[in-house]
């Protein structure tokens, strides 16, 4: 990493630290929305699907590219994210985000 990138990431965490992000007090949402579920165990059962905007890996075959950055996503509380998942719908929720997202809000 050449001192320009180290300069851009110093600058992309101090503006996720301002906006909550880092202390996962709030996340980045690209897009939230009730469906059904369509695969695993509970495939063809009532969802409301909660994307995460931000993800640094970057694999090929990543079907929503657009989710990667995370600061072009709306900055949402965990509270205002809950209340708007459960005015939906009150039954399962899937979370979906990149491999160092979900690592993080996890480990949290």
């Amino acid at each position: 990493m050449d001192v320009q990138d180290k300069m851009t990431e110093i600058a992309l965490q101090a503006q996720r630290s301002e906006l909550g992000i880092n202390e996962g007090t709030s996340l980045p949402i690209m897009e939230a929305f009730y469906t059904l579920q369509g695969e695993g165990a509970y495939q063809g059962q009532a969802a409301y699907f909660i994307r995460l905007g931000g993800c640094d890996v970057g694999c090929v075959w990543c079907d929503v590219k657009d989710s990667w950055d995370a600061l072009a996503h709306p900055v949402k509380s965990i509270d205002q994210i809950l209340e708007e998942a459960l005015a939906e719908i009150k039954t399962f929720t899937g979370l979906a985000s990149g491999k160092s997202a979900a690592e993080k809000i996890l480990l949290q």
